[in-house]
């Protein structure tokens, strides 16, 4: 692979890394507030986004590298399955599968439950597969562009 062809692999692979990392934050911080409120605390709307801008530039590094160790394997095996129009389509499954897949390697890595605390309950989890799957869609167009 020349450099032509691989820069721009790369480039896509860093954006759909880094919007996988942030949907995961911004999500990870409002399943959590959600819960205070569960418990009877009342979060304003100042403190929600206050929260995020901080989780963003806290929690979202350490979530960008469990992104990046999910979505590196899982893309390189869709692109090596697939062929032609059918490549495209498996970034999106690839995306979901690695988050899902990195987020509980990290939770047996850390040797706890849950790492990352949205993941405790299934809509949750859901949220942060589908920001996997977001990232396979973003990765599958821009490649597709070059």
């Amino acid at each position: 692979m020349t450099r032509s062809t691989w820069l721009p692999r790369l480039r896509a692979f860093a954006l759909a890394v880094l919007a996988c990392a942030v949907w995961g934050s911004v999500w990870q911080t409002q399943f959590n507030l959600h819960e205070l409120e569960r418990l009877g605390l009342n979060i304003p709307v100042a403190t929600r986004l206050s929260a995020t801008l901080q989780d963003l530039y806290r929690f979202m590094p350490l979530y960008a590298a469990i992104c990046l160790v999910g979505l590196a394997p899982a893309f390189a095996v869709a692109g090596w399955l697939g062929r032609g129009a059918a490549r495209q389509w498996l970034y999106l499954p690839a995306g979901g599968a690695a988050v899902a897949a990195a987020l509980r390697s990290a939770d047996l890595l850390a040797g706890i439950e849950v790492l990352v605390f949205a993941t405790r309950r299934a809509g949750g989890l859901a949220a942060l597969v589908l920001g996997g799957v977001l990232a396979g869609w973003l990765y599958a167009r821009l490649v597709r562009k070059n």
